[in-house]
């Protein structure tokens, strides 16, 4: 991958869940990382979900940021352009810990779910 090629601005959000109380829980996503990265389209599709259309899209992310200790985790968010994505699927791309491939999908909802 050509490092030039890595213009977008992406934010990996972690999970923090807090307790209410009363015996649930609330998950609010931070910004955990913030760095380059080169998309792609992979696969999008129209469909009808409880009578509405909803066109579900899937994107590959290219990132190189070195995480060290720090996990990056198939439970993270990926915002895009004010859009959230779901990390589908993660590969570590050279085996350097460096360049890392995300498969991500688009949900449904762009808040902090």
């Amino acid at each position: 991958m050509n490092i030039g090629a890595m213009k977008t601005r992406i934010e990996i959000l972690q999970p923090i869940r807090t307790i209410d109380g009363q015996g649930g829980d609330t998950v609010k996503y931070t910004i955990f990382k913030t760095c380059w990265a080169y998309f792609r389209p992979i696969k999008g599709s129209e469909k009808f979900t409880q009578d509405q259309l909803e066109n579900p899209t899937d994107v590959i992310a290219q990132i190189r940021y070195n995480l060290g200790n720090e996990a990056l985790a198939e439970k993270c968010r990926v915002r895009f352009q004010g859009k959230m994505y779901r990390i589908i699927n993660m590969s570590n791309l050279n085996n350097d810990f460096r360049t890392w491939e995300l498969t991500l999908q688009k949900l449904r909802v762009d808040t902090d779910a």
